[in-house]
């Protein structure tokens, strides 16, 4: 465009913040990642004949010291800059049908751009000879002694401690939560299945005093096996299985805010489906293996209700697990299978559950524990998924072990 702009609320300087990578301080170029490759080797160039500058007789090395913060510096800014590229999101603020030459409102920044970003921080900033400052060059990093500078702290220059924070800012940011989070997000309010996860170990209730005329069997009937078996259906079709939330990315990438003012100030404003969808699971979830859904179920056990604490965690595993046991495992049913393990968890260890709740989620675990260790298909991120699965299964139940 003509003119580019963005104000502070839009800027990228702060870990976490906003989510564009084109509005960020120290970015002077159409090409910031060419444009900050070229600040990293000039500098370099440059403070490889420093200690020929700065030669004088009867000066002190305090000016040599000063360029090189100075070219060091250059280099950390410019690595910042290119940082947010990595996990960054484009964003177009357009209304319907005005003139513009973006795809939508939200579009990911490019693998080749990502990667390109991530192999010039890999050599300029996590390598090996990343920092190859010369012993001689550090040596005579000296700061100009006045009065009582260095009273408490000694005088020589912190070489390491300047790097490692380097490091650890451009680490901070391209590992923070909403990096993280949105990079799955742009890979890419369920009332009903609410009202739908009420069957499963449900009671009807009847208030009919002896004698009034009432259609019902008896004060409390369970609902029928039936109608649970087809509850727990639906939710695992529309809730639980891999395909329930499958939004295009053209509709994703067009769900954008108007921005008023300093909207999304400390916040990117990108839209948070992963989110939302867990959010939606997860009430489900809380509810059909919640102490007092699963008691019921095993007391109405007693008066007609056929369907058992067992038999419903089982389906529910099914629901979660089955359907990708052989192939990758999308971001949505990754966050489904580690919330629903962890719940399973809490069920094993909360004393206010059923002895038969304890039983069913033990047994799933132990269930779910074996899918995951003979499962070795799927892609880079199934499998790391399904170890950490693996991994947090054996920590809860076998603690003692390895």
């Amino acid at each position: 465009p003509g003119l580019a702009f963005g104000n502070d609320a839009d800027d990228m300087r702060s870990t976490g913040k906003a989510m564009d990578p084109r509005v960020m301080i120290g970015d002077m170029s159409g090409d910031a990642i060419a444009f900050a490759e070229n600040e990293m080797a000039l500098a370099a160039e440059t403070m490889s004949t420093l200690l020929e500058k700065y030669d004088t007789s009867g000066q002190s090395w305090h000016e040599l010291r000063d360029s090189f913060f100075i070219l060091s510096g250059t280099k950390s800014r410019a690595a910042g800059v290119v940082s947010r590229y990595v996990g960054g999101v484009y964003v177009d603020r357009a209304f319907v049908g005005q003139k513009t030459e973006a795809e939508a409102p939200f579009v990911p920044v490019s693998r080749t751009d990502q990667k390109r970003a991530m192999a010039l921080l890999s050599r300029e900033i996590f390598s090996p000879d990343a920092f190859g400052y010369s012993a001689d060059l550090i040596s005579h990093l000296q700061q100009q002694r006045r009065g009582y500078d260095f009273y408490s702290e000694p005088e020589d220059p912190k070489i390491h401690a300047r790097v490692l924070r380097v490091q650890r800012s451009i680490l901070r940011h391209i590992t923070h939560r909403t990096v993280l989070k949105r990079m799955t997000d742009s890979g890419l309010e369920n009332r009903a299945a609410g009202v739908v996860s009420r069957y499963v170990g449900g009671v009807y209730v009847d208030r009919a005093f002896v004698g009034q005329k009432t259609e019902a069997e008896a004060p409390f009937v369970p609902v029928s096996r039936t109608d649970q078996k087809r509850a727990m259906a639906l939710l695992s079709r529309e809730i639980f299985s891999p395909d329930a939330f499958g939004y295009s990315a053209d509709l994703i990438s067009h769900l954008q805010q108007q921005r008023r003012g300093y909207d999304f100030y400390s916040e990117p404003e990108d839209p948070k489906i992963h989110a939302r969808v867990l959010r939606v699971q997860r009430s489900i979830l809380r509810h059909i293996t919640h102490r007092t859904v699963l008691k019921r179920m095993t007391d109405s056990g007693l008066y007609g209700n056929d369907y058992s604490v067992a038999e419903m965690i089982g389906d529910l595993t099914e629901a979660i697990f089955r359907a990708d046991l052989k192939g990758d495992v999308n971001s949505y049913r990754q966050n489904l299978q580690v919330m629903y393990t962890q719940r399973l968890i809490s069920i094993v260890r909360d004393q206010s559950m059923s002895n038969q709740a304890h039983a069913a989620a033990f047994a799933d675990l132990d269930r779910i524990g074996g899918w995951m260790k003979k499962s070795r298909k799927g892609d880079a991120g199934t499998r790391a998924h399904r170890n950490f699965l693996k991994y947090t299964i054996d920590k809860a139940l076998f603690p003692g072990q390895g």
